[in-house]
């Protein structure tokens, strides 16, 4: 079990608020693909070129639509578990974790170890959620392109998603030495 004695409050607020993201944008992932499969035609597109225009197709089937908002959710609900297994397994073993300042987490008393991972728990909720928006807008996409109402559908969005990840790593790394070197003073005065 997590305990949060030293976990900032505004860290547990924003995991509480991802945590309600990600289980809205679920719900909102398969609305959207569930309100789209009615309206496909006998065949929907399953690929687009790098223009952003179909060329691949499958037959309408329940077990076809449904893959993609399935691997969307279960990429969500895995990164998920992992946020949720960082915080009480990487606190537990801190040498099986690659950390910044590895010597002087693995030196920190278990409640330290567990704020110092709650930066990463935060960004893997955090990726979950963006995950989820990057397939509810896919599907969109599908479902556009697929009943003819638009021609193509930009790709450039995509890069958007991958950016925000990638955006948040320096955040991640500074938060997280910031907070192992916060452990260390408290812990060795």
């Amino acid at each position: 079990m997590v305990t949060w004695a030293r976990t900032p409050s505004t860290m547990r607020r924003a995991n509480f608020f991802l945590d309600l993201l990600i289980l809205g944008s679920a719900l909102a992932l398969v609305v959207v693909a569930t309100s789209w499969y009615p309206l496909l035609p006998e065949r929907f597109v399953i690929h687009l070129n790098g223009t952003g225009k179909p060329n691949g197709w499958a037959p309408r089937h329940p077990l076809a639509w449904s893959l993609l908002p399935g691997v969307g959710l279960v990429l969500a609900l895995l990164i998920r578990v992992a946020a949720r297994w960082v915080e009480d397994a990487g606190a537990r073993s801190p040498a099986n974790f690659n950390m910044p300042d590895q010597p002087r987490f693995i030196a920190l008393d278990i409640d330290a170890r567990r704020t110092a991972l709650a930066p990463t728990a935060l960004f893997l909720r955090y990726t979950a959620t963006l995950i989820l928006l990057l397939f509810m807008y896919i599907i969109e996409g599908v479902g556009r392109l697929s009943t003819q109402q638009v021609a193509s559908w930009s790709s450039w969005p995509v890069f958007i998603f991958v950016g925000l990840i990638l955006g948040g790593l320096p955040w991640l790394f500074g938060r997280t030495r910031r907070a192992i070197a916060a452990g260390h003073s408290a812990q060795y005065r």
